[in-house]
């Protein structure tokens, strides 16, 4: 199986795209040869002999028309050499490459993870072959080539390792600063969770950093929000971590919150499950899916949070549900898994070519 993988970054030491490099790893045990197209490239040092990485080189200054043409240059001749294509995310990249599908009769997957439908992914299922993802919110396209097989947390990266109790009570949040993240309702959970238990002694370290004009100026109404509340000591905004490192931060942590209205599985709150933090999260997706851990991590609004903050602080032995965590990634969102199942649907479309 030889497999062309298209994605935004290839780059082990970033904080957001990190992951797509254990993607690309994972591939590579299961293929014979895997080549990858992405539009910047990073530190890629490390990959496996099977892989070749080749950059529309957004990171050397090429402008959209320069990477277009780019792009259309390394999709003709690497599709000679492809038996099947997996565009990861962003719907751009599958209909970039829709037509060299069609044309050379190539398998055509979409990894897609995202509540929003848009014209370019309604677009995009009248050429892609299938659609995988995550859970059954994680697409809301109705389209009979939609394909669940799950999150692909990196296992290795993101090891297990319960947190001791201790005389502080750490609180973790990891995402990008934006709107849509809430973070405003775990300060405002911390805060009346101090001015109820003054002699708590709770810390709050959130991790990430904005990225769009709207996002920046919500970072300054966070930390408007922290002196307001007199929290400055208390919560730490530590700007992003590379995803090579960010099991050791999951480490230090007690508890995890995700506050993301995004409709799909949270893959933070994953990458936390995997290192053995207890989570809370307000993401609808994961309504029902704790349902088996001893506890259910769901809350919908900041008064549901202090009620379950308050019992997970009050247990004696949270190894139960920490390791009961780490088994749930191990058995339905690992990433080995993943690619092992994306690899073997491939020769099942061979006859629709």
């Amino acid at each position: 199986m030889k497999l062309l993988f298209i994605t935004r970054k290839v780059d082990r030491a970033d904080a957001v795209a990190g992951f797509s490099y254990g993607w690309v790893k994972a591939l590579a045990r299961q293929a014979e040869q895997v080549n990858v197209i992405c539009l910047q490239k990073g530190d890629a040092s490390g990959l496996p002999a099977n892989v070749e990485v080749y950059s529309l080189g957004k990171e050397r200054g090429t402008n959209r028309w320069q990477r277009f043409w780019i792009f259309q240059k390394l999709a003709g001749a690497l599709i000679h050499e492809t038996d099947g294509i997996l565009a990861h995310q962003n719907p751009e990249y599958g209909l970039l490459i829709a037509p060299w599908a069609k044309v050379k009769r190539k398998p055509l997957f979409m990894w897609y993870v995202h509540k929003s439908v848009s014209w370019k992914v309604k677009l995009l299922n009248l050429f892609v072959t299938a659609f995988i993802t995550a859970s059954k919110e994680s697409l809301r396209l109705q389209t009979k080539k939609k394909i669940i097989l799950h999150h692909g947390i990196d296992t290795e990266i993101l090891t297990f390792k319960p947190k001791a109790l201790s005389d502080t009570f750490r609180i973790l949040s990891v995402s990008r600063l934006s709107p849509s993240k809430r973070l405003e309702m775990i300060i405002e959970a911390v805060s009346r969770l101090k001015a109820a238990e003054p002699d708590l002694n709770l810390r709050l370290k959130i991790v990430g950093e904005p990225v769009m004009a709207a996002d920046f100026a919500y970072v300054d109404s966070l930390r408007i929000l922290v002196r307001k509340l007199g929290l400055e000591s208390t919560v730490e905004f530590s700007g992003p971590i590379a995803h090579q490192d960010i099991g050791a931060v999951y480490h230090e942590a007690d508890l995890m919150i995700n506050c993301s209205q995004t409709g799909s599985l949270d893959k933070a709150v994953l990458e936390a499950m995997a290192c053995g933090t207890i989570v809370l999260t307000a993401n609808e997706a994961f309504r029902s899916f704790f349902k088996n851990v001893g506890m259910n991590l769901y809350a919908e609004n900041v008064d549901a949070f202090l009620q379950k903050i308050r019992q997970i602080i009050s247990l004696d032995n949270r190894l139960p549900i920490q390791t009961e965590l780490r088994r749930l990634i191990e058995r339905e969102h690992n990433l080995e898994h993943l690619a092992s199942a994306i690899i073997r649907r491939f020769p099942l479309y061979e006859h629709k070519r």
